[in-house]
């Protein structure tokens, strides 16, 4: 049974509007044809903007020019496939894993990788030996980092639209459709290419092309309105639910979520930003030190939160236990922001006396939450929470004869003190743990 909710939870937090009866109108914009044309303008704007830049770039290798050698160009493409190699796999593992889950962020940053390539290579001829060297293995590993961000994002937006498990049949027709657009993109780059020769005119028209081109990819992406939560789109939803008690739906969570930047900053209810919430990112980050240092438990989660000296900010770090479902994925982060929406004090002297603290917290419990949810369009089966690897861990407590635990959670917390793995010797008698990342299962 829960324990009365405390006073530092604000009353205007809305638990009157919890188990009250609600209709949510979700309205569907067939946005298909908006969609396609941006794509499509994408295409052709690409495809002028190459034609320069591969203008340049044989430039670059000395075609035309009497004092350069095939040698030279060899050597030249050698350098730039040894670039494209090393960006390639660089890229793929450190930033493989979060594609999925800010899919939107990283498909237009693949075109601004492939743009700022052009603009390499248009200065290329300008420079010569080392110089050029640079600049075109630059280039070719911005297109690398564009192929590996590009193809997985795209991946997962397709993902997105097959909603009648028919991926294979989209990407057949968008690919018909911009190699369509690419041959009328090519036409109109030949007559570019053979009107405009001086270099000052290519630059400007350059510009020109590539920021229609960037313009134009960031309104196709924030028309894409995906069901499926990650950080930012739950920090939207949960913070929303706090203040009005009301699920926003996926197209309404897209015209306020950010492509680019996003900080994991939440605020109380005074609309203080008050607090930082992350995963963790192994055990040692879990119990990172700090002061006003505190551990909530559920069967599926684990919250530490703290306070940095000298800082008035709550930091909270969740981790997973094994087995956690997605939707409890979820729940944990909602937990996390609940915590600190009930943050009041000034000056960080907010009292956290004690573990009840967490069963003081409602909303995100609330079975409401969940329905709602999933009636204003949100797959809650599915989560894109957790950027990079996730983490799972799985705690082991012995158990005495009479079938009671011989130590808290928290204790246990205490005791393994910075290290991974087993208890120290001086614990082992007491009770023995298990703490393994499910990474390396």
């Amino acid at each position: 049974m829960d324990s009365p909710r405390s006073e530092m939870i604000p009353n205007n937090s809305l638990r009157h509007h919890l188990g009250q009866k609600r209709s949510i109108k979700i309205i569907e914009v067939d946005k298909g044809g908006s969609k396609r044309a941006i794509r499509l303008l994408q295409a052709f704007f690409s495809a002028i903007s190459g034609m320069l830049a591969d203008r340049a770039l044989l430039e670059g290798l000395g075609v035309g020019d009497a004092n350069s050698s095939a040698t030279y160009a060899v050597l030249l493409n050698v350098i730039k496939d040894v670039a494209s190699r090393f960006c390639t796999i660089g890229f793929a593992q450190r930033f493989g894993l979060r594609i999925e889950s800010e899919c939107k962020k990283y498909r237009f940053m693949a075109d601004f990788f492939n743009d700022t390539a052009f603009f390499l290579v248009l200065a290329s001829p300008r420079v010569s030996g080392v110089g050029k060297a640079f600049l075109l293995a630059s280039a070719e590993g911005l297109r690398a980092m564009c192929g590996v961000a590009g193809s997985a994002s795209k991946a997962a937006l397709s993902s997105h639209f097959a909603l009648q498990n028919n991926m294979a049949e989209l990407n057949a027709k968008e690919a018909s459709q911009e190699t369509a657009v690419g041959l009328i993109g090519l036409l109109a780059g030949t007559i570019v290419v053979k009107l405009v020769e001086d270099r000052t005119a290519v630059f400007c028209l350059m510009v020109a092309l590539v920021l229609g081109h960037l313009y134009v990819n960031c309104l196709g992406v924030r028309c894409v309105s995906l069901r499926v939560l990650n950080r930012q789109r739950a920090s939207l939803v949960f913070a929303h639910w706090l203040r009005r008690g009301e699920a926003l739906t996926p197209a309404q969570v897209s015209a306020q979520e950010s492509i680019l930047s996003w900080s994991p900053y939440v605020s109380n209810s005074r609309g203080q930003w008050k607090g930082i919430v992350h995963f963790a990112k192994d055990y040692s980050d879990f119990m990172e030190s700090g002061h006003d240092f505190f551990i909530y438990e559920e069967e599926y989660c684990k919250i530490s939160t703290r306070r940095l000296p000298h800082q008035d900010t709550l930091h909270a770090k969740i981790l997973i236990n094994v087995g956690a479902q997605p939707v409890e994925v979820i729940r944990a982060w909602f937990m996390a922001m609940e915590i600190i929406w009930g943050d009041k004090g000034e000056d960080g002297k907010e009292a956290w006396e004690s573990q009840t603290r967490a069963n003081q917290l409602f909303l995100y419990k609330d079975g409401a939450l969940i329905t709602h949810l999933q009636d204003a369009g949100w797959d809650l089966d599915t989560s894109a929470m957790e950027p990079g690897n996730a983490l799972r861990v799985q705690i082991c407590y012995p158990v005495e004869e009479d079938g009671k635990k011989k130590s808290n959670f928290q204790s246990f917390w205490e005791g393994v003190g910075e290290q991974g793995g087993r208890c120290p010797s001086f614990w082992e008698e007491s009770f023995s743990a298990l703490y393994y990342d499910s990474r390396c299962m």
